[in-house]
């Protein structure tokens, strides 16, 4: 009797174990049906079933100033299929396996036989397919292959730098969309009905407008083999629009880590990073003589390859000197003791002044960028040997390419310009009201017509002679300003620089390029520029 009681009580102790297990299986089923997750769901709702499918997703867009999408590329198309209104189903089946890159005729018919509603990536080439039951998006990925240092990158779906991380919020939630879509269905998934897509504005022009313009910024990329470290930046004088900005070296967007313990600077953007102007700084200086008194266009200085200035020699770089030159002789061939002697008649007061006028004395911006440091001149520095090394761009001096596109345009045509990288945005394929172009005239016309007589005889017979174009007459000014700092061999780390403007009348463009902390001899940013003036001309910018 008693073991009787105990099998029966064991029994009754495995029936309820297999009672329970079942029960957790089941709810485990429904919740597996009706919770959503990436890419598909099921839900009860009044007791019918409905599923929901998510077919394509990307984050928002970013144009470049003509309306070209620049953050992401077309890679393909992606097929919604809903067995419940396909026709032909062998038919179907044949005609999606010549566009899909993945399944065959037999495999596809298999799957709308199933019943289950499905997605199918196709090659680019599938349009018009023409299918009952067949849905047809593109795909977008997003590229990384044009303006790395303006376009920033992802970590983990967080935007890290350059625009997606200042316009993240916009682009990966605002801005995000997907193609959904939504059908009755049984418990195995099967459709029942029609599907109603939901395409979230996934197909519509929405999105951030910049002032880039991909050409420009194409070729100005496609100089990373020549430029080993230094930058390159283009403006539109008229509008201060940045058209293109590259930073060297660039790196690679899917292989952050390996660039993290480099020792090249890779993620640095070089546009915002400032450097020794040199000679290039002459401009302002030039400049400011000649808003000073515009006399000094005709003032001669004899250069005899150095001059003494408070006990310190500074010494011209064409050590026999230069003789009895003109302002247009030193601007060209770049004088340093002409400009000594120039800096000492107007004062640093009006330097500075100039500088001022030209904003220098804060941050240069252009929307979200942002120089990260600006060293302006120490008005209280009363040293004689100051203000010789200011005068021709060295001492404590340091600017940014950024600074120098804005500082070219100006001294050219005597206006300055607010720089600009976002146009504004497009919303339903509509682009909304432009921003202000924000312009003052900071230099007379007089002024700014001797500027350009300088630029265009630097290139024409001086320093910048490389630069001289075959197609375009161009106007600009040449720099190599010393560091202080030297390689293993004993040479000194320059930085080289040239500024100039396409063409030198009627100006459209201003250009920066940089060669920072360089040792090379045989490349000159002055042959970069003329590639650039060149390629603008060729494509009738």
């Amino acid at each position: 009797m008693v073991m009787n009681l105990m099998f029966y009580e064991k029994r009754v102790c495995f029936i309820y174990c297999v009672i329970v297990a079942l029960s957790a299986m089941l709810l485990a089923r429904l919740y597996n049906l009706s919770n959503p997750d990436v890419n598909e769901s099921l839900s009860v709702l009044d007791g019918q079933y409905t599923a929901r499918i998510e077919v394509a997703s990307r984050s928002g867009f970013v144009y470049d100033t003509n309306g070209y999408l620049m953050s992401h590329e077309k890679t393909g198309k992606v097929a919604l299929v809903n067995p419940a209104e396909c026709g032909d189903v062998l038919v179907a089946a044949d005609k999606l396996s010549d566009f899909s890159l993945v399944y065959s005729a037999s495999d596809i018919y298999e799957k709308i036989m199933d019943g289950v509603p499905f997605t199918l990536v196709l090659s680019k080439n599938a349009e018009n397919i023409g299918l009952e039951g067949v849905h047809v998006f593109d795909t977008f990925d997003e590229r990384n292959d044009v303006a790395k240092h303006f376009m920033g990158y992802n970590s983990g779906g967080v935007g890290v730098s350059g625009l997606r991380s200042e316009y993240h919020e916009l682009l990966n939630k605002t801005l995000h969309s997907s193609v959904t879509a939504v059908y009755d269905t049984n418990a195995k998934r099967e459709s029942l009905s029609s599907i109603v897509v939901d395409d979230d504005l996934y197909n519509q022009s929405c999105g951030i407008v910049t002032t880039i313009d991909l050409d420009i910024q194409a070729f100005c990329d496609g100089l990373r083999d020549k430029i080993k470290s230094g930058a390159v930046v283009i403006s539109d004088v008229n509008t201060g629009y940045i058209l293109a900005m590259s930073s060297f070296p660039d790196y690679d967007v899917n292989n952050i880590a390996s660039v993290l313990a480099s020792d090249k600077g890779e993620l640095i953007n070089r546009v915002l990073s400032s450097f020794t102007p040199g000679s290039v700084f002459k401009m302002i200086v030039a400049a400011a003589a000649l808003e000073y008194d515009e006399s000094l266009y005709d003032f001669t200085y004899t250069c005899t390859g150095s001059i003494e200035i408070d006990g310190n020699v500074f010494r011209c770089h064409k050590e026999a000197g230069h003789g009895e030159i003109s302002m247009k002789e030193a601007f060209s061939n770049s004088c340093n003791t002409y400009f000594i002697s120039l800096g000492e008649r107007i004062g640093l007061d009006t330097i500075a002044d100039t500088m001022r006028s030209l904003q220098l004395d804060k941050a240069t911006t252009a929307d979200f960028l942002t120089e990260r440091e600006s060293f302006f001149v120490d008005e209280k520095n009363t040293r004689p040997g100051y203000l010789a090394n200011i005068s021709f761009g060295q001492g404590d001096l340091c600017l940014s390419p950024l600074d120098m596109v804005r500082v070219t345009s100006a001294v050219s045509t005597g206006t300055l310009c607010q720089l600009s990288s976002i146009r504004g945005y497009v919303e339903n394929g509509v682009f909304g009201q432009e921003k202000e172009i924000k312009r003052q005239r900071i230099f007379s016309r007089s002024t700014a017509e001797k500027m350009r007589i300088l630029m265009k005889e630097c290139i024409t017979s001086g320093t910048g002679r490389q630069a001289r174009a075959d197609t375009v007459e161009c106007g600009g000014k040449t720099a190599t300003a010393q560091t202080g700092r030297y390689d293993e061999n004993g040479v000194e780390y320059v930085h080289k620089w040239f500024c100039g403007v396409v063409p030198a009348e009627a100006a459209k463009f201003s250009v920066c390029i940089l060669l920072d902390f360089s040792t090379e001899t045989e490349l000159s940013p002055a042959v970069v520029f003329k590639e650039i003036s060149e390629f603008l001309q060729e494509k009738g910018f």
